[in-house]
């Protein structure tokens, strides 16, 4: 009330601040402002007036709104991304952090800026995690790693951490900045992938049989350890291969070709009860020959 506010000045001789109002101008446009008001004091010790200044905020006021939604929708962002966010000072005191950290410390905000990020976690990844940033520069100021993580439920996972430093105006690091990402489901699956593959090639390499697969070129994708031994080579080295390398004749590989071939185009099988070959070794087979098509998702061979 600003009739109040003068009152006041003037009854008790007191200066009064008002560091933010809104009133309508001239124009008829509401403007933000600052008010100061100060008694003026007549000669015989009384006040009659008021000296009002007021300084005019409104961009002031309008630039700090349009800071905070800017924040805000940053903090959304930070906030939504699947992903752990956070920034600490050189001596590891935390500055920042999102919603992921919090849930994976199971505290809150409040609770870990200022907390020293090397003391939440284990002895050999703090050691790891200073000389990582200790290696960032202006002429390297992101790096990644991968290391593992134990929440506060006690699970422990992998993560993917990219950590950026923050230099001042000299080139002296002032905060780092890190984002991690979870790869634990992508890392089992991984190691899913690779046990289920160990496990088929030892079926494969326990089987007696000659067992290979050839795509359309005449080229190896895949071969069992009967065959290798068969021809010499390791299995590892089968791969991208042809019958040439191994010593078929011309005229058998031209046809192991064209009947391979005619099973993809097809997609029926092919048995020969009797086949005979001779390698440039002079090794010499017989053999039942069984091709089958392998089917993709497309439905081609």
């Amino acid at each position: 009330d600003f009739i109040a506010d003068d009152l006041r000045v003037m009854n008790k001789q007191e200066t009064v601040y008002i560091s933010k109002a809104h009133v309508m101008g001239p124009s008829g446009e509401y403007r933000w402002v600052e008010i100061t008001k100060q008694p003026v004091v007549d000669p015989d010790g009384t006040t009659n007036q008021v000296l009002i200044v007021m300084t005019d905020i409104t961009e002031s006021i309008r630039a700090e709104q349009s800071l905070k939604k800017s924040e805000a929708r940053i903090n959304t962002i930070v906030n939504d991304v699947p992903a752990s966010v956070y920034r600490f000072l050189p001596d590891g005191t935390l500055t920042f952090v999102n919603e992921h950290i919090c849930q994976f410390y199971n505290k809150n905000r409040e609770a870990l800026i200022g907390q020293n990020l090397f003391d939440l976690v284990d002895e050999d990844n703090a050691e790891r995690a200073k000389q990582h940033v200790a290696s960032l520069t202006a002429q390297n100021p992101v790096a990644s790693h991968e290391n593992t993580a134990t929440n506060a439920r006690g699970e422990t996972g992998w993560y993917l951490w990219t950590d950026r430093v923050i230099l001042d105006e000299h080139g002296s690091p002032v905060e780092y900045q890190t984002i991690g990402y979870d790869l634990t489901e992508r890392i089992k699956t991984e190691q899913a992938l690779e046990e289920q593959s160990a496990y088929l090639r030892q079926v494969l390499d326990t089987n007696p049989n000659f067992i290979f697969v050839r795509d359309r070129e005449g080229c190896f994708v895949l071969a069992n350890k009967s065959f290798a031994d068969i021809v010499g080579m390791p299995v590892e080295e089968i791969t991208g291969k042809t019958l040439r390398d191994f010593g078929f004749p011309e005229d058998q590989v031209a046809k192991f070709n064209r009947q391979d071939r005619q099973v993809m185009d097809t997609l029926e099988k092919y048995y020969s009860p009797e086949e005979f070959s001779k390698l440039q070794s002079g090794k010499e087979l017989w053999y039942e020959e069984t091709k089958q098509p392998i089917i993709g998702p497309d439905g081609k061979s």
